[in-house]
């Protein structure tokens, strides 16, 4: 089996952290941009992140929707809370980029307290 320059970056990128990952390895040139934007972590996204993309949509913030589309693609897990204002527009990009996934998770109350678990397999969506 041939390894190729990405699989050698993907396989040592998953020890880094994935935001660290996306904004500052990507940026390297064109093969570590591939590799970063084509790799899947085995894990969540951090809950926080659909917090402050609530506070933007509200706010009005222009969101670049690239950007957004391509980092979502990078997580297999989903945890978020169905307490956001702006739900809907999070839940359609969520939807729309977040494909395969292992794990589903919501919560009405708090994140940190407590996990309704909706979906545990990503086989149930194909």
């Amino acid at each position: 089996m041939e390894l190729t320059k990405k699989t050698i970056l993907q396989h040592t990128l998953r020890f880094s952290d994935e935001d660290e990952c996306f904004e500052k390895f990507r940026l390297v040139c064109k093969s570590w941009k591939d590799a970063v934007e084509t790799i899947r972590f085995n894990r969540f996204v951090n809950y926080k992140f659909f917090y402050n993309l609530d506070e933007k949509i509200t706010s009005h913030e222009i969101l670049p929707a690239n950007y957004l589309s391509k980092y979502l693609k990078l997580f297999r897990k989903l945890c978020m809370s169905l307490d956001l204002e702006n739900k809907n527009k999070i839940f359609s990009l969520v939807l729309n980029n977040m494909k395969k996934l292992n794990e589903i998770h919501a919560d009405s109350d708090s994140v940190e307290k407590h996990w309704f678990i909706y979906f545990s397999n990503a086989s149930k969506f194909t």
